[in-house]
């Protein structure tokens, strides 16, 4: 009886994120004003987006205790839904028959597996670009949040890692998957007209891959597109999680992938531009979305050197044998690694733009304290299982060396 009473409360505070408007009308703004919906483009735009009927200026915002708890409950619906998708993976290894039914675009379920496995034992590590509960989802039950597009920058991607023969009719120039790549210009046009977020992702993984595959400017070509569509999309806004429909698992998870999109893509842009020598296309000052990420499953899931099923046998004269399984941090080394990249896109911009030489010597040598500074405070506040001892018996992760 005792813990009902305390329940209620909280009962109650959930209702009004719920529906706030049913609670608080006297503060809510008249719909009818919106004309359409949310401008998405910037003040000055005529297009709206019609995900909304209320202007994004007149937006209620909760008080602290109401975005506390809406944060709260946030986390834990994404997080027990990562779990449960989780387990949906796990169902499809031991019943194979359960995959008859998915198409992999042409490719052998096995191999399709084997090339989404990679891609999560690896590349997805480095940016967090592919929100795995979301795609493996749609990709089982055919829903929204993966098409043949990214699906064939991922087989392209993993194939860098890849040592399995690949089947003749896939054969490309250099049995590398560039075959993938093919298949991805050939498809390409059919997803120009309505940009989505699987299409921006596949754009961003396909750019990326082809950097070590020698094609920089088709990768920094195909990178720029999807910056654009990342604002034609507005995933470089931040939306209030709470209230009516954004309190739907649907609507969390597409705020949580198009939140890890907008990052993934700014750690990106700094690499490249700092490979390439170019200058950065995503300026965070453009932007008001939060890097915190609500659903932290990845955070301490295991992580081991993928192996192959297909080998015969363990190579036990590598040091992926001995390796011993460690958390991930997937989520912590993603953060320090985003906190190091707008380090890094002080470094460009001041030094290194178009501009820099207009700019006082005085002026540059106080950047340089400053940022100085700022590298000694990112590489002081790093968490510990980040920190690279040599002479640790344990070895870091790639995605966690990264960083360093």
């Amino acid at each position: 009886m005792d813990e009902d009473r305390v329940n209620l409360p909280m009962v109650a505070e959930w209702s009004r994120l719920q529906d706030p408007a049913e609670h608080e009308h006297e503060q809510s703004p008249d719909p009818s004003t919106a004309e359409g919906g949310i401008q998405v483009y910037g003040a000055t735009s005529l297009l709206h987006d019609q995900s909304s009927r209320t202007p994004l200026a007149n937006q209620l915002h909760p008080r602290g205790d109401q975005q506390e708890l809406a944060a709260e409950l946030v986390k834990a619906q994404l997080i027990s839904n990562a779990a449960l998708r989780r387990q949906e993976e796990l169902k499809l290894i031991y019943n194979p028959s359960i995959g008859a039914n998915i198409d992999f675009d042409g490719v052998s379920m096995d191999l399709g597996l084997h090339l989404l496995s990679l891609h999560w034992n690896r590349s997805h590590l480095s940016y967090l670009l592919t929100y795995r509960p979301a795609v493996m989802d749609s990709l089982f039950n055919n829903g929204p949040h993966i098409n043949k597009l990214l699906l064939n920058a991922i087989y392209l991607q993993s194939s860098l890692y890849n040592d399995r023969l690949l089947p003749p009719e896939l054969h490309g120039p250099n049995n590398k998957g560039l075959v993938f790549y093919e298949r991805f210009k050939r498809l390409l046009p059919q997803y120009l007209d309505a940009p989505v977020l699987p299409t921006v992702v596949a754009l961003l993984t396909c750019g990326a891959c082809l950097v070590p595959y020698g094609r920089q400017s088709a990768g920094w070509a195909l990178s720029g597109m999807a910056y654009q569509m990342i604002i034609e999309l507005g995933c470089h806004l931040e939306f209030p999680s709470y209230g009516g429909e954004r309190n739907s698992t649907p609507m969390m998870i597409e705020q949580e992938m198009k939140k890890r999109v907008y990052w993934g893509a700014y750690v990106s842009d700094k690499f490249q531009s700092l490979f390439l020598g170019r200058p950065p296309m995503m300026n965070e000052d453009t932007a008001n979305v939060k890097s915190n990420y609500m659903d932290s499953f990845e955070e301490m899931e295991e992580w081991r050197p993928y192996h192959d099923p297909v080998s015969q046998s363990i190579d036990h004269s590598t040091p992926a044998y001995y390796y011993r399984g460690t958390p991930s941090y997937a989520i912590s080394t993603f953060q320090s690694l985003l906190r190091l990249c707008k380090i890094a896109a002080n470094i460009v911009n001041t030094f290194y733009s178009a501009n820099s030489t207009r700019i006082s010597q005085r002026t540059l040598l106080q950047t340089r304290d400053t940022i100085l500074e700022q590298l000694n405070q990112w590489h002081q506040t790093l968490s510990p299982w980040l920190q690279f001892d040599p002479t640790a018996e344990s070895i870091l992760a790639p995605h966690q060396l990264t960083p360093q």
